[in-house]
């Protein structure tokens, strides 16, 4: 297949964009700013994985003890087998964990917002 020259230039910004986007690192999503969410479902004594992306095959990058409330969620995802994801950011780790372990927890926020700044 023969390109032209504008073809060629198009198909070079294409490939430029697509690898810069790719290349940004996530955003926080503003609706999950500041939203808290308690660990559940995971034996006692046990921890709940933070992952480097949303896949349950993804490189583990820190853990949640079972009994930890108030965990910050800070956006969401589903993987492609369409299990939900969130986003968290807890001890200044920033990753994933599967969304079937976290329940809101309405009165973190409360409690925080309360609290004297540092």
């Amino acid at each position: 297949m023969k390109l032209y020259f504008s073809q060629r230039n198009q198909l070079a910004l294409w490939l430029f964009f697509t690898t810069v986007l790719i290349a940004v690192p996530v955003q926080a999503n503003p609706d999950y700013e500041n939203v808290y969410y308690n660990i559940v479902d995971i034996p006692k004594n046990d921890v709940l994985n933070i992952r480097k992306e949303p896949d349950f095959r993804s490189s583990k990058i820190g853990q949640i003890p079972e009994s930890e409330e108030c965990v910050m969620v800070i956006d969401t995802a589903n993987a492609p087998n369409k299990k939900k994801w969130y986003q968290v950011n807890y001890q200044d780790i920033i990753g994933w964990v599967n969304a079937h372990y976290l329940v809101l927890n309405p009165d973190c926020l409360e409690n925080r917002s309360n609290s004297p700044p540092l």
